[in-house]
């Protein structure tokens, strides 16, 4: 199972960044950003959403690809994501998480860290203070103004909202809404069709599809199986 995710920042409410991984705590962990993305956090909070969160492998690189695509680069100009990739890209170590090493692996770990000499206090105080935040020069600073003179960073336009949200309904996800004798009441096109139609919550929703709430509405929610044609009873 693979999660697809988006930061989105609070100042200009708008996404700054799309991600794939293969635990939920990817998400949230700021560890390992491209300086793009840590240059955006330190001037905004940010909120985590998560887009999908039952892919297989295969499904959530081509997400990826197709919301890189749809919000574009800041390295690029074409848009607003940090990613410096176009998405897509398969992360052997990200997937091969949780896999049991061989017992040859493990004495190869062992036998590096005989040879791994320890950090001296010296050496400790030395990446303490690389790692503390310097000024910028005004080079650098003119640099950095350069780089972002002429961008537009402000609120989404109507088309832009608009063809965000004919994005959405357009994904084909189908849901089954059934009474609780889970008898089938009708088949939805996705779960976007559901909240707009429905008002129905969609945090709730979302729980009611991955078996954290039972119903909703006094309805009960499951995903259908995405090889079957689209259909209503």
């Amino acid at each position: 199972m693979a999660y697809l995710y988006r930061h989105i920042r609070l100042d200009k409410n708008e996404p700054f960044y799309i991600g794939i991984a293969t635990y939920i705590k990817r998400a949230y962990d700021k560890g390992q950003r491209n300086s793009i993305w840590k240059s955006i956090v330190s001037r905004t909070n940010y909120i985590v959403e998560i887009l999908f969160d039952d892919l297989t492998r295969e499904q959530a690189l081509e997400k990826e690809k197709e919301f890189v695509s749809l919000y574009g680069r800041i390295d690029k100009k074409t848009g607003t994501l940090a990613n410096l990739t176009d998405g897509g890209e398969d992360f052997t170590g990200c997937w091969n998480k949780g896999k049991k090493r061989t017992e040859e692996q493990k004495a190869k770990l062992r036998e590096a860290a005989k040879h791994k000499k320890p950090y001296t206090e010296e050496r400790k105080l030395n990446i303490s203070k690389a790692l503390k935040g310097k000024p910028k020069s005004i080079e650098h600073r003119q640099k950095l103004s350069k780089s972002i003179k002429g961008k537009s960073y402000g609120k989404w336009s109507e088309e832009h909202k608009h063809k965000n949200e004919q994005y959405w309904l357009s994904i084909y996800e189908p849901v089954g809404q059934y009474d609780k004798d889970n008898n089938l009441i009708k088949i939805w096109y996705n779960r976007r069709h559901i909240h707009k139609e429905m008002n129905i919550d969609a945090s709730c929703l979302t729980k009611c599809l991955t078996n954290k709430l039972k119903t909703h509405r006094k309805f009960i929610w499951k995903l259908i199986d995405t090889t079957l044609p689209f259909q209503n009873p």
